[in-house]
């Protein structure tokens, strides 16, 4: 039964471990690869072959690797639409490529041996916009940082200015000279229309309509909805402009037609809902002493540029910053000096940076200065952030395994499927950052200090899930449309080099894990799809003696470990070392959990888009297994 107080998704977090595994102190510990080391010293080298298997029998089981093939249909609407192939190789087998089961393992290694996750955690600092929701904290933090007094009201800390390239890689900011105290003035759409009348260099938001709506009707949706313009695309245009007495705009000249008093721009950005806003910028003002400078990679420009990839805007002209150098690709811009940084944007209600980055929500103990089991076995590049005890930069060190494809065998192939792409991203902090209580109002964000709520695993489903709602005005190159496998198995081997028995021991738990648990990888794991079992798991070793004493391979030299002996040796090791006991480690029992649990299609469905204005937040795995075992 869903409980309306929580949030549901397809996927929930395995929280970070209660301390991280240093499996060796140095680099230099790693068995490195000038050598095979011999069973005798501890170390074995060999292979693991295994199956993946694709239940046909089972609806809900369907695995779908992309990278493949486009092929076109005619639907049933008798419109030619695209569909993606599951991947082959260069013979046209259906092929798992190595790197997806790498993938894989190498995230069940850092789970279950609880390895550090900072490097693999890309360390962004988000921009938000927030003066109305019911989120104090965050909404107080950001009108501090703006001078937002009022709702309703025009930040008081906002400047308008101009930036352009003045070199290579390198950004100045001159202000926009003030007439009054004002750098730029607010226009209602309304005025504007009766200034300039139709324009086609100007796109309104709304039709002609506006001009005869009452005040009260200015603040109805519905009725503002109703006259909106769905061709309507931000916009910036040279204009000059006269003001009155009490410094309002009384008249914009567009194209050079009449030369007024000022010179400036008009520019309004995206639309929102009942917003009928167009801004003029007041002319640069050359003489100013209080030019701003950036470098291109300085923060301040790399999260604003970071942050039009994440809101799918880097490509469109109006956002992004000039890229030629010279004052002639000039553009107008809005601007916060705040006390560490200077926030940039399009709109005087600017997205504004977080004060903490994700990086800041990892407990700082995580931080080995060693080396974690996934490091020592997958290698890692070489990185001046990551320090040794000594000091110096860890220099990188190549893998110790290596992942051959999965090949198909007795392949059958499903339907055409239709997916939409996307999910909440971790700028949904709700979901994404542990919470201390559900009550509205008081959830921790990134103006907070936050804990991240750990690594993102994906629930088993009990049924597939397809995008269906053909009526829904979606833009068609948004969907994906898929050919998945519904049946077969995949085989594949994975070689390993001078692990230790605790490393293999580790090894065989992340490709086996626990008795009736199924793991998912590929496309569309929030719709269900990707769920397989691992099967017929063999464990070999090279005998070196015996093969040195032979010309020709008499499978002799070949010699089986079991799995099970394996993965007591690897408990046992961490045990005796660290003290850790992995069967009562909640991290490894909630992805456990997950990996053997079918969740119900209903308690895995996204919220609706409404919904998250609620501020619900994700139940944790763990009260999802005690409500489970209270039943």
């Amino acid at each position: 039964m869903i409980n309306k107080d929580y949030a549901t998704a397809p996927f929930n977090f395995i929280p970070l471990p209660t301390q991280v595994i240093e499996r060796y102190a140095a680099e230099g510990d790693i068995p490195g690869h000038e050598r095979y080391r011999r069973e005798q010293e501890g170390f074995y080298s060999g292979e693991i072959s295994y199956e993946i298997l694709v239940d046909p029998a089972d609806p809900s089981s369907a695995l779908m690797i992309g990278g493949g093939a486009e092929k076109e249909y005619i639907d049933k609407h008798n419109r030619t639409v695209r569909y993606k192939e599951f991947f082959k190789n260069a013979d046209g087998v259906y092929v798992i490529p190595g790197n997806s089961v790498r993938g894989l393992i190498r995230s069940n290694i850092q789970i279950l041996g609880m390895c550090q996750t900072k490097y693999d955690i890309e360390n962004s600092t988000f921009m938000y916009r927030d003066w109305v929701s019911t989120d104090k904290r965050r909404k107080e933090h950001y009108k501090k940082e703006v001078n937002l007094k009022e709702e309703g009201g025009m930040p008081g800390n906002v400047r308008a200015g101009y930036i352009y390239m003045d070199r290579k890689d390198h950004y100045v900011i001159y202000p926009a000279r003030e007439s009054k105290g004002k750098t730029f003035f607010r226009i209602t759409e309304e005025n504007l229309r009766r200034m300039i009348g139709e324009s086609r260099q100007v796109s309104y938001m709304y039709d002609h309509q506006l001009l005869s709506f009452s005040k009260k009707a200015l603040k109805n949706r519905a009725r503002m909805k109703s006259c909106r313009n769905e061709k309507y695309t931000p916009y910036i245009v040279q204009a000059t402009f006269n003001t009155d007495q009490e410094n309002n705009v009384t008249e914009i000249s567009l194209d050079g037609e009449q030369k007024l008093h000022y010179e400036g721009y008009l520019m309004c950005s995206g639309y929102i809902p009942l917003k009928r806003a167009h801004y003029m910028i007041c002319p640069m003002d050359r003489e100013s002493t209080e030019i701003i400078e950036f470098d291109r990679n300085d923060d301040d420009i790399r999260i604003y540029q970071d942050d039009l990839v994440r809101t799918k805007k880097e490509k469109r002209e109006f956002y992004i910053l000039p890229e030629r150098i010279g004052e002639e690709y000039k553009k107008p811009i809005f601007y916060v000096r705040a006390e560490k940084q200077t926030y940039l944007g399009m709109t005087p209600y600017m997205r504004i940076f977080y004060p903490h980055s994700v990086w800041d929500g990892i407990p700082e103990e995580h931080d080995i200065s060693g080396f974690d089991y996934a490091e020592a076995m997958f290698g890692f590049s070489p990185g001046e952030q990551r320090k040794e005890k000594n000091g110096e930069g860890k220099n990188g060190f190549r893998s110790r395994l290596s992942f051959t494809d999965a090949e198909g065998n007795d392949i059958k192939l499903g339907e055409i499927k239709t997916i939409l792409p996307g999910e909440p991203k971790p700028t949904c902090y709700p979901e994404y950052l542990i919470q201390d209580s559900v009550e509205q109002g008081i959830l921790n964000s990134y103006a907070d200090d936050f804990r991240i709520r750990g690594i993102k695993q994906y629930w088993m489903i009990n049924e597939l899930r397809t995008y269906a709602n053909e009526s829904a005005s979606v833009n068609e190159k948004v969907l994906v449309r898929m050919k998945p496998i519904v049946g077969g198995k995949f085989t594949g081997k994975i070689y390993y080099e001078n692990l230790s028995k605790d490393e293999l021991g580790l090894l065989a738990y992340a490709v086996c894990l626990t008795e009736n648990s199924y793991q998912n990888m590929g496309m569309a794991k929030a719709y269900g799809y990707g769920k397989i079992r691992f099967s017929n798991v063999q464990i070999k070793y090279y005998d070196f003696d015996a093969m040195y004493d032979h010309f020709e391979l008499s499978g002799e030299e070949f010699k089986t470990l079991q799995i099970e002996e394996l993965m007591k040796e690897y408990k046992e090791y961490v045990y005796s070392k660290m003290g850790i006991d992995l069967d009562k480690e909640e991290s490894i029992q909630d992805f456990l959990f997950m990996k053997t649990h079918i969740m119900e299609r209903e308690e895995t469905e996204y919220q609706a888009l409404g919904d998250f204005s609620k501020n619900r937040v994700l139940p944790t795995v763990r009260q999802i297994r005690e409500n489970l075992e209270e039943k």
